[in-house]
């Protein structure tokens, strides 16, 4: 248990550092994300898969091997971040090899389907997300575990 721990806190660490990084100059505004709403369906249930989610496979291979960059070799995604204050306002930040990410909205499509569309280019479809027995996969085929509770 305190082994998981240091590596999650580690995780924790490294996505707060590579988060906190601004490259806007002081005296410029950042630019804020354009986000846009879904209608609200009454068949489908806001779903509780906020938090912080490590990729199974990249989760797998660092407990295995000990190495972070051995560990990036196995999964291009390693990390997303979700945030769901209602099915009308659900966003995703997806983690690419630790230097890289994109916000995505998340698109309820019924059921435990969803899909990432990526407002800054025309809301188009980048990823199907399905979310179920409290596991998410990306494209059916990248599956995440949720770290914390």
């Amino acid at each position: 248990m305190n082994h998981q721990f240091k590596i999650f806190a580690t995780f924790l660490s490294l996505f707060c550092l590579i988060a906190c990084q601004n490259d806007t100059p002081k005296t410029e505004q950042p630019s804020q994300p354009t986000v846009q709403t879904v209608p609200n369906t009454p068949s489908v249930k806001t779903p509780n898969f906020e938090g912080f989610w490590l990729n199974s496979l990249y989760l797998k291979e660092i407990q295995t091997t000990m190495s972070p960059s051995k560990a990036a070799q196995k999964a291009e995604i390693v990390a997303m971040s979700i945030k769901n204050d209602s099915i009308d306002k659900m966003e995703a930040g997806l983690v690419f090899n630790w230097h890289e990410g994109n916000g995505y909205k998340i698109k309820a499509l019924g059921g435990d389907k969803f899909e990432l569309t990526d407002p800054n280019d025309n809301n188009k479809k980048a990823f199907d997300l399905s979310f179920s027995d409290g596991s998410i996969k990306l494209n059916d085929t990248i599956a995440f575990t949720r770290m914390g509770s």
